[in-house]
Formats: C-alpha cells, sequence, structure tokens
C-alpha cells in the first residue's frame, strides 16, 4: 500500500470513528454562518453578540479543538500499547492522515461557510475567496497547528484540558504580573504595530509546534518535546515587551512604501494661541471608536475624571503634508525637563490626528493634548520648563471617496465594503454601519454633508490602524463588520451643527478612505513654556 493509500485510509478510519463529531461542527460553523449573513452590515450590535458573535466562535473553536484532540487520540503518540506501533504503519502516514484529517474535515467546513457567505453578501467570488482562504491560512497557523502539537503530546481529553489550562495560565500570568506589580501595560498593544509582537509570538509557537509533531511522529520523544513546547511558549510571551522604537522600527523596515517625507515638519507654534472650546465641551473625554464601545468610553471617560490630571493644549504647526492626505500619531511620547536638562515627567500625549483636503493651506495648525497628573502640574504650573514631544507617526494617502445617502442609504464602496445608514434610536446621529469581505481598511472618515448649500459637519474618524503585512483573522469569521456614528442634533443645546436635522433627509454621508503611505518620526520641542499658560480657553455659560 502506498503512501497516501495508507494516508487516506486512516483518514476513512477516522471519519468512520468521528463522523457525528465532524457533522456536529459543521452545522455549527453552518448555523453561525446563516446567522450572521441574516444580520447583515446593519444587525444590532447587542443581537449579533448574542446569536453570533464572540460566545458562537468561542464555541466554535472549542468544539474544534475537541475534534482534533479526538482524531490524533485515535492513534495517540505517547505510551506502548497503541494499535499502530505494532501494525506495519509508517509514521509519515499517520502524520499525512490527521493533518488531512485537519485540513479537509475540520477547516474545511469553515472555508465553506466563510466562501458561501462571502457571495451571499454580494462581494465578487475573488474577493469572497480571498477573505475565505487568508482566515484558513490564518487559523491553521495560529490555532490547528498549535492544538495538533498540545494533543500529540497528551494521551487523552483530560491531559489535554489540563494542558491547555496550563497554557491559558501562562498567557494570564504574563498579562496580570507585569500591570499588578508595577502597573506597566505595553505601549504597542492597541496601536497599528501591535502586530510586530503577535506576529512573533505565533511564529515562534508554531515553529515550536512543528517541531514537536516531527519530534512525535519521527522520534516519539515525548519528554523532549513537552519541554521545547513549554519553553518556547513562555518566550513567545516576552514579546510584548519589546519596546516601542523596535517595533516601529520593524514596521518602517517592512512598509510598502517607507518614504522619508523630508518635507513634513511639526513645530511648536504659540502664536496659533490656547485651544478654545464650545460651552460644555470636555475635549480631555475620549469618544467612541473602533474597538472602544460605549461602555468602555464612558469607564474611560469615568476613570480620567476620577484621575484628577490636568490636560494641556500645546500648540503646534504641522507643514509639508500633502494633500489630501491625513497624518496620524501612532504614539506621542512626552518629557519634561528643567533648566538643566533633569526629566521632571514622562508620559504619552493625547489621540492626534491632522488632516488636510484639497482646500486647506499647506500649513495646517493644531493643538496636542497631554494629560500630567495633579500633583506634578500643581508643582509645575507656574514654573519654566521645557516640553519635548517624540512622535511616531504615519501618513495616509486618500485613496477613494464616495457619497451615500444620510437617510437608509445601502451603497457599496470598493475598498470600504457594503454600507448601510440610518438614525440611531435617540434621533440624534445618523449610523453608518459596514460589512466587508477580509480585512476592514485601515482608516476612513465620515462626515455629514448638505450638496444644496454646500455645508458639512466635522469629519469622524473611524480609523483603527493595522498595519499587519499580510490578511488573515480567526473571529468571528472571515467578514469584517465596523462603523460609526454621526451627532447632527445635541438635545442639551451646547452643540450646534451645519447639517441638522431639517437638512437630514436631503444629506449625504461622505466617506473618504485612506491608504497607510509611510511612517516617519518627528520631534516637537517647546522651550522655556508654563504650562499653565496652555490650559484650554473655555468659555462660560
Amino acid at each position: 500500500m502506498g503512501c497516501c493509500d495508507m494516508a487516506w485510509h486512516i483518514v476513512r478510519k477516522d471519519w468512520q470513528l468521528l463522523r457525528w463529531l465532524v457533522v456536529a461542527l459543521a452545522a455549527l460553523q453552518a448555523v453561525l454562518a446563516l446567522a450572521r449573513f441574516k444580520l447583515g452590515p446593519m444587525g444590532d450590535i447587542r443581537e449579533l453578540a448574542l446569536v453570533a458573535g464572540l460566545p458562537g466562535s468561542l464555541m466554535t473553536f472549542l468544539v474544534a479543538a475537541f475534534v482534533i484532540a479526538a482524531v490524533v487520540h485515535q492513534d495517540a503518540i505517547p505510551g506502548f500499547r497503541q494499535d499502530w506501533l505494532v501494525r506495519p504503519i509508517k509514521r509519515v502516514d499517520l502524520l499525512l492522515a490527521k493533518l488531512l484529517f485537519i485540513v479537509l474535515l475540520i477547516q474545511g467546513p469553515m472555508f465553506v461557510t466563510d466562501l458561501a457567505q462571502g457571495i451571499a453578501s454580494g462581494f465578487p467570488i475573488s474577493q469572497a475567496l480571498g477573505a475565505a482562504v487568508a482566515r484558513a491560512v490564518f487559523v491553521f497557523v495560529v490555532f490547528s497547528i498549535p492544538v495538533f502539537a498540545v494533543a500529540a503530546l497528551t494521551r487523552n481529553l483530560t491531559q489535554v484540558v489540563i494542558g491547555l489550562l496550563g497554557i491559558l495560565l501562562i498567557v494570564i500570568a504574563f498579562l496580570v504580573i507585569p500591570s499588578a506589580l508595577g502597573g506597566w501595560t505595553s505601549p504597542i498593544a492597541l496601536t497599528g504595530v501591535s502586530w510586530v509582537p503577535t506576529v512573533a509570538r505565533q511564529g515562534l509557537v508554531f515553529i515550536a509546534a512543528l517541531a514537536v509533531l516531527g519530534m512525535q511522529y519521527l522520534g516519539r520523544r515525548t519528554v523532549p518535546a513537552r519541554i521545547v513546547f513549554g519553553a518556547v511558549l513562555v518566550l513567545g510571551q516576552f514579546m510584548q515587551f519589546l519596546p516601542w522604537t523596535g517595533a516601529f522600527g520593524v514596521e518602517k523596515l517592512v512598509s510598502a512604501a517607507p518614504g522619508r517625507e523630508d518635507n513634513l515638519s511639526l513645530a511648536f507654534e504659540p502664536g496659533i494661541g490656547r485651544l478654545r472650546t464650545a460651552v460644555g465641551q470636555n475635549v480631555d473625554d475620549v469618544v467612541e471608536k473602533p474597538g472602544m464601545g460605549p461602555v468602555d468610553v464612558a469607564a474611560e471617560n469615568q476613570r480620567r475624571r476620577a484621575e484628577g490630571a490636568v490636560t494641556i493644549f500645546v500648540p503646534v504647526r504641522l507643514t509639508g503634508l500633502a494633500a489630501p492626505s491625513l497624518l496620524f500619531a501612532d504614539r506621542s511620547e512626552v518629557r519634561l525637563t528643567d533648566a538643566s536638562g533633569a526629566t521632571i515627567y514622562r508620559g504619552t500625549g493625547n489621540d492626534f490626528d491632522v488632516r488636510r483636503d484639497g482646500q486647506t493651506s499647506e500649513s495646517v495648525a493644531s493643538h496636542q493634548g497631554v494629560r500630567i497628573p495633579r500633583m506634578i502640574y500643581d508643582r509645575l504650573k507656574g514654573q519654566t520648563v521645557n516640553l519635548e514631544i517624540e512622535y511616531s507617526l504615519t501618513l495616509f494617502r486618500l485613496e477613494a471617496a464616495y457619497g451615500v445617502s444620510a437617510l437608509d442609504g445601502d451603497q457599496r464602496m470598493p475598498g470600504v465594503g457594503w454600507c448601510k445608514t440610518r438614525t440611531d434610536v435617540s434621533g440624534t446621529a445618523v449610523q453608518v454601519r459596514c460589512l466587508q469581505a477580509g480585512e476592514r481598511p485601515s482608516c476612513f472618515t465620515v462626515a455629514l454633508y448638505h450638496p444644496a448649500s454646500g455645508q458639512k459637519n466635522p469629519d469622524v474618524s473611524v480609523c483603527a490602524p493595522d498595519y499587519t503585512p499580510f490578511p488573515g483573522h480567526a473571529i468571528p469569521d472571515a467578514m469584517s463588520r465596523f462603523g460609526g456614528n454621526l451627532q447632527f442634533t445635541d438635545r442639551q443645546g451646547l452643540a450646534h451643527y451645519a447639517v441638522d436635522s431639517a437638512k437630514l433627509p436631503e444629506s449625504q454621508v461622505l466617506v473618504k478612505l485612506y491608504d497607510p503611505s509611510t511612517h516617519v518620526t518627528r520631534r516637537v520641542v517647546a522651550p522655556t513654556i508654563r504650562l499653565q499658560d496652555w490650559l484650554p480657553d473655555t468659555p462660560h455659560p
């Protein structure tokens, strides 16, 4: 019997023994895919979470892990009483058979439901196929092979559960202990370059899993294989401690267009004056954005108020920004020094992005928010200090612009996806919700525009920068869901919008798609300033 014949024989044997588990997993994936398809772009987020969001995805992967362990344990590697050891079965055949079972019968239905959902949602077959393939490869590398390796290191399901719990405890320990002991959080987390440590960790685990499979199926060296896998797993967790400069440096190296942008400059410009706010406006509050919903926003703003920090707004002028484009600060590191150059305080600046369209001048004025602990501010507010801001910036070029009706709009936009609009339940904002086969756009802006009068409300950024150089994600499926809200009424009467409820029926949502072009670093120096001079100019009601 040839190599492939024996492998297929083992696959058929495993199918006969586990077919109902495989069918149950495929049915679960099909039901969840149907639920997500029915929800479409405008599906209620809470409903999506309850029906087919994170809980459904976790259940799918839990069942898939159980099936992988079950098929591997049909011919377990550790021990000396396995049937396959006394039969004329080559170990390479056994390894190939288990791999074929995982790819065809566990990941196969996942691929089919991803492809079907993309096509049924109206996306081109090529795009739906690309999204399904990207997710299949991603899941194979970061989930299927590592779980395969863990199963190969164990004799039964109990040992698998113990092993997976051990892995979970290691991951949790590396997340909790640094924060609990020193209040440390990774500067890379939730940024566009967070892929660098993530891919490094996933790559190490994948390589270790391949090594384990080779050691087990070719040499049955269980103890050394367990040591190798555990050591690499721990080593991978240290990737989160990668410094910001290192991660951003890697991103600049692999960037498709790592241009220098020598004409781009940022400088302290006191002539701009203090930041002027509207009545009732709290410019230090965070707002909703991708990955940060209403509950997260409320919790963060409550934490900020309880913290009691003072925010100053440093005036800066940007020159050399080509139109139309957007400049986004991935990170801004702030340092206060005294006259001798000694560091008084280190921290990070608030979110910072600047847009320039074809109508604005090359020189753009803005303000950088800097939160300073109350105790430090009270001690230094009247003194002369030096302030330095080290920027890690990404330049986004405008790729496309679209217009969709503000009320009950329904439009497909290349690069963005299938988007719909409607007013929210409170009647104060337009909801923009989009569905894309594959990865969501890294950055786009939306704004309410009234063509008849030419009036436009401020742009709202729907940017969640992700500079990963390859596509693919695991949860919940091969589709991406995203969106934003456009306020047009303030029931408290503090803010007034050019495009209000009266103009809404004749208005559009302008969608501008931006693509990351290049990454640069710049430094702003504000010498001999007094912190109290740069508090916001807030008018009284």
